[in-house]
């Protein structure tokens, strides 16, 4: 059946389908942006309101009708409101979705005549969300970005701030919230089920929130950016401030604390509609050779550094980067791995840009050692080019790109 078919067929049946209901008005306009399929008064004058269905729920269908039951449960007339769909066929988690919020649904085929009875629609629903509380889950849910703050439902509904952080507490024991910190959830979406809810894992727009400033660095920028494919249950965020390690859900958060002059060059990406910073492809590689150990170590550092000039990394930015960064130690390393990518035939490298990284050392610059004595032996032959003591050998060096 059609949809116009199936509205007329119930209008004709009203006192059928719902004894003793009477009919208000159909497709009316209600808060001059949303139409009504019917509105009804039962026989304690209290308003529903049915929506008709000709067809299966689709996700977007899903938050318009929690749209809808926000605008309507808010209008100054409505008594005790009761939103009703209609539709041929539901499925169950959907059916569980919209029961969660006060919503019932009725099969078409169940519309027998004697056989629906309105208190029907109050039976079962659990969790059930209070007006204001739909009226603040429908503004999260038509949000991109997954990530709420008590500011933020103090500024959009002007709530005082005790009331708005009891509005997102009592959501979170509803289950529709997780917790990240004080003052700000994670909003866990409605197709990630009712029953069993779980959390979407997103470790970056988890990790967004922990501190400020911030931007994300190392290995959880190689990877972002594509220099890695190699997975770690850390998520590194660097920042001008301490904090102890975190760990939320099944992710620890390492707090890699920069002096003032090393904290730049991130850029802002979109990751599940949040915004991030993140270190860029340019300030990665850096970041990554100046501590080797939070990227894997040094020979996965190496395959780092290809895969990254590979991608078409920026060297002019990379150069003056390097500058920035104030480190003999780490122009040495840079310049140290880019010609033994040369040497062995990874890389294509012009040899002016090499010696434009030379050129950033100063004349009778000291030794160090390419890998850490912590990581690494504390000895090795130098590299007079570089003054380099190389504590870890070509073959180790390579062995992420061999193993590629």
């Amino acid at each position: 059946m059609q949809e116009l078919a199936v509205e007329n067929w119930i209008k004709n049946n009203i006192e059928t389908i719902f004894p003793g209901f009477t009919l208000v008005s159909s497709n009316e306009i209600y808060a001059d942006r949303i139409e009504v399929d019917f509105h009804l008064k039962d026989e304690k004058q209290r308003d529903v309101f049915i929506e008709v269905k000709a067809s299966e729920l689709k996700p977007r269908d899903i938050g318009k009708l929690l749209n809808y039951y926000s605008i309507l449960s808010n209008l100054d007339k409505v008594r005790e409101m009761r939103y009703i769909v209609i539709l041929p066929s539901i499925k169950k988690e959907n059916k569980e979705i919209l029961s969660s919020f006060g919503i019932k649904t009725l099969l078409l085929d169940n519309l027998t005549k004697g056989k629906v009875v309105f208190d029907s629609c109050l039976q079962g629903l659990k969790n059930i969300l209070t007006p204001t509380e739909a009226e603040v889950l429908s503004f999260i849910n038509e949000r991109e970005c997954s990530i709420i703050s008590v500011d933020e439902i103090v500024q959009r509904f002007e709530y005082d701030s005790s009331y708005a952080s009891k509005l997102l507490e009592r959501l979170e024991r509803k289950q529709y919230l997780e917790r990240v910190k004080r003052g700000i959830y994670l909003y866990i979406p409605l197709e990630y089920g009712y029953e069993n809810r779980f959390t979407p894992m997103n470790s970056l727009v988890v990790g967004s929130v922990l501190v400020d400033p911030y931007y994300f660095g190392y290995q959880t920028a190689n990877r972002f950016h594509g220099f890695t494919t190699q997975f770690s249950p850390v998520t590194y965020i660097c920042t001008t401030k301490t904090r102890r390690t975190h760990k939320w859900k099944s992710t620890r958060y390492k707090f890699v604390n920069l002096v003032q002059k090393k904290f730049f060059g991130f850029e802002k990406h979109l990751s599940d509609g949040c915004n991030i910073f993140i270190a860029s492809p340019e300030k990665a590689v850096l970041d990554s050779i100046d501590k080797p150990d939070y990227s894997g170590g040094l020979s996965q550092v190496v395959a780092v550094v290809l895969n990254a000039f590979k991608r078409g990394l920026d060297k002019e930015k990379l150069l003056n980067y390097a500058i920035m960064f104030d480190s003999n130690t780490l122009i040495q390393r840079l310049g140290y791995i880019l010609d033994i990518l040369y040497e062995n035939r990874y890389l294509d490298m012009n040899g002016n840009f090499v010696e434009s990284i030379e050129r950033l050392l100063p004349e009778n610059t000291s030794n160090t050692f390419l890998g850490s004595v912590k990581s690494n032996e504390g000895r090795g032959s130098i590299d007079n080019k570089w003054n380099i003591i190389e504590n870890v050998s070509i073959e180790k060096l390579l062995d992420e790109i061999v193993v590629r």
